[in-house]
């Protein structure tokens, strides 16, 4: 049996990927103040699609041979047969998420200083408070779990590969003196799929990059059509 797409759950190099479970957190107190963080921009492009290849090695081989080219540790990845003669291929991990998902950008105002842009998916952020007398800042932390699924579906002459990833980010914010004091924490999560976006409650828009799901479909055209990729042909 295929494994439900739409599971929760990244370091991430190729051969450590993709979905742990994720369990939405209780709503948290509001901040008292806005931070020195105006004029989100949302991402600018559409999500990409979901990759498709077509390669002449049936199923069954074609995933184990994707298997043994990540060499992901056995605790995280798992792969099987349905009675069809489909074949997948499941890898969870956890991480950064900025070169995996884009978020957008926030430009940032701090007193004195010339506004900066900053993407907003990067892993840590230190933001100043306004007015600067609070002597406070913010620290964010965003971070990914997710999976990826490789499924390989019998198709003349061999098979058809679908690369899907689900992308699980959880955003935290400490608000914090700068004695180090935590004085408060909001915490939120955020799924989503690839082909599509998710959206924060407080309004951050996030869609995966591509690179993800392009990183396998190329290890898998390598693989299994090795042929058409040392020639550069059409995907």
């Amino acid at each position: 049996m295929i494994p439900h797409r739409h599971g929760f759950g990244f370091p991430f190099l190729l051969a450590s990927l993709l979905a742990a479970c994720a369990t939405a957190p209780p709503t948290p107190p509001r901040f008292g103040r806005e931070p020195v963080e105006r004029n989100y921009l949302p991402p600018a492009d559409p999500p990409p699609p979901v990759p498709v290849i077509a390669t002449a090695v049936p199923p069954e081989a074609a995933i184990a041979r994707l298997a043994e080219a990540l060499g992901a540790e056995k605790s995280r990845m798992r792969r099987g047969t349905a009675e069809d003669g489909t074949a997948w291929l499941e890898l969870t991990s956890s991480g950064d998420p900025e070169p995996f998902v884009d978020c957008g950008s926030f430009e940032l105002h701090e007193p004195g200083a010339p506004p900066r842009r900053i993407p907003a998916a990067r892993l840590d952020l230190r933001i100043p408070l306004a007015p600067p007398e609070r002597r406070e800042v913010l620290l964010r932390q965003l971070r990914l779990d997710g999976r990826l699924l490789a499924i390989a579906r019998p198709s003349e002459p061999g098979s058809r590969l679908e690369v899907r990833a689900t992308y699980v980010l959880t955003r935290t914010v400490d608000r914090v003196a700068l004695d180090g004091r935590v004085l408060d924490t909001q915490r939120e999560t955020a799924a989503f799929e690839t082909g599509t976006t998710g959206r924060f409650a407080q309004g951050l828009v996030c869609r995966p990059s591509g690179r993800l799901e392009q990183a396998v479909v190329r290890a898998a055209e390598q693989l299994l059509n090795p042929a058409d990729a040392s020639a550069g042909g059409p995907r």
